[in-house]
């Protein structure tokens, strides 16, 4: 009887304290998840008090403007392809499991692939920009959901010239006018223009203004009131009425504002829609050129002449040696 009280007693006792463990546990987890909560909460009302300070500078709206018609996709994946390089390049070289003979084979394999894919990554993707122009604006109109308004973008694809009618009939059509809004003042004289310039002049080669200005250009330098781009804008301004390629490619242009203008009122309008297909095109392009060369082709074509190099490298080594 008495073991069985003691058992009882001993029982309870047991019951208690693990309740009073299991209330002093959930007490202790309520309080480290509060203190996650808070902590959390304080870190991303810093994160963002942070970035909203750091995006309202000068400096930083001055870089987004810069970068907003730069192709900063290929300048993104080649400063990762880089970096990653970079760090295999320092892991082999601190490795204690790779044979010390082996480590300048490697690194020069690695050094060399870097470089050649990168060069060939630029020039790859500057060669398809110029190739695939016309493609990435038939994908751009044929992501407008709009009928009517494919139609026109299609008449003017058909016919650059065709832009001026579209704009003329958007002034009558409220839905359509915004699209036209500063279409004329956004237009800036760049490397884009100037690829549209040649293509027009490979169809037209006796366009004698168009090769002229082209000429012109290359010694333009900025003055005390004027910018090198602004100077080459009113010369190529003046320009166009006399050729016919000129106004081209500036009606091309004033096209592909329009579609721009088009994506960023729908997105406005809570439509991102167009706007991420032309950013996402845009990007895999470039991505995809650079992670086939870092990947497969920059090893191809690299690892032979990384082994000469280091073969050169290890025979002089040599040769200093025996001397």
């Amino acid at each position: 009887m008495r073991i069985n009280s003691y058992s009882q007693q001993l029982n309870k006792n047991r019951f208690q304290s693990s309740k009073n463990n299991t209330i002093g546990q959930q007490s202790n987890i309520a309080f480290k998840a509060n203190w996650s909560k808070i902590a959390m909460e304080k870190s991303t009302d810093a994160l963002a008090f942070g970035f909203g300070k750091l995006a309202s500078l000068k400096q930083t709206q001055n870089l987004v403007n810069w970068l907003k018609n730069k192709n900063y996709q290929e300048h993104l994946a080649a400063f990762v392809g880089c970096t990653l390089s970079g760090f295999y390049m320092l892991d082999t070289a601190r490795s204690k499991t790779i044979e010390k003979d082996q480590k300048m084979p490697l690194i020069m394999n690695q050094g060399v692939v870097c470089a050649l894919s990168t060069v060939g990554g630029y020039t790859v993707n500057h060669y398809l920009n110029k190739k695939l122009n016309g493609l990435t604006e038939t994908f751009h109109i044929s992501q407008i959901q709009d009928k009517e308004l494919q139609k026109e973008f299609i008449k003017c694809k058909e016919n650059y010239s065709y832009i001026k009618t579209f704009k003329e009939k958007a002034q009558t059509n409220p839905e359509w006018k915004p699209i036209f809004t500063n279409v004329e003042t956004k237009f800036e004289f760049n490397n884009e223009v100037k690829n549209y310039i040649k293509e027009e002049l490979k169809r037209n080669p006796t366009d004698i203004e168009a090769k002229e200005f082209l000429e012109k250009i290359k010694s333009v330098k900025p003055t005390a009131t004027k910018d090198k781009a602004d100077i080459i804008k009113e010369m190529f301004m003046q320009a166009k009425e006399k050729s016919q390629s000129l106004k081209t490619a500036h009606n091309r242009i004033m096209m592909n504002n329009a579609i721009t203008n088009l994506a960023k009122t729908l997105k406005s309008q809570g439509k991102p829609y167009l706007t991420n297909m032309m950013n996402g095109f845009k990007t895999a392009k470039a991505l995809m050129v650079f992670a086939l060369l870092y990947r497969f082709v920059g090893p191809v074509f690299a690892t032979p002449i990384a082994n000469q190099f280091s073969a050169k490298i290890e025979n002089n080594k040599k040769n200093n040696k025996i001397a």
